[in-house]
């Protein structure tokens, strides 16, 4: 079964622009409810800032740069697990600024389900993030400028389903 993205890019850009711009407000009221429930002492100030300040220092801005170039380049009906073979190097470094801005969202999903009082919504909610990461992941390196096709792992374009030069 091949899981594709959508063919308009209006599905794709709601959930992502929600999800994105959500993000860093969604962050710190997580916090201040698991303050104003008794989860952290009122003295115990950093082990709430060090996590807001590094979702939007360092987590945020990647996802945003993920988000332009996702949205800019979407062209439909990209493979959610798509390379480049030609460009092997652009679809590392997409995959790695994936893989950077879910490492936040796994550790937000980590801390809403284990740390009492457990907030399924909020791993609800990243988890709906770490899906639009990996749909803007397949949007930013689908795409192939060469070819004007969508290179898929099996080598098809999925287009015409005519080979491509995929090895």
């Amino acid at each position: 079964m091949i899981f594709h993205t959508s063919r308009t890019v209006w599905p794709i850009a709601l959930i992502t622009i929600l999800t994105t711009l959500a993000a860093p407000v969604v962050v710190p009221l997580y916090f201040y409810n698991q303050l104003m429930d008794g989860a952290y002492i009122h003295w115990q100030g950093d082990v709430i800032a060090i996590p807001i300040f590094n979702y939007w220092l360092f987590h945020f801005p990647l996802s945003m740069v993920l988000l332009w170039r996702g949205l800019y380049k979407y062209g439909g009906l990209v493979p959610i697990y798509a390379w480049d073979a030609k460009r092997k190097l652009r679809s590392v470094g997409w995959t790695l600024a994936f893989l950077w801005t879910i490492l936040a969202d796994v550790g937000m999903i980590e801390q809403a389900t284990n740390v009492p009082p457990l907030h399924p919504e909020i791993a609800l909610f990243f988890v709906m993030h770490i899906y639009a990461m990996a749909l803007l992941r397949a949007a930013a390196i689908g795409v192939s400028k060469q070819t004007g096709s969508i290179v898929q792992a099996s080598g098809t374009d999925a287009h015409n389903g005519r080979p491509t030069s995929v090895t």
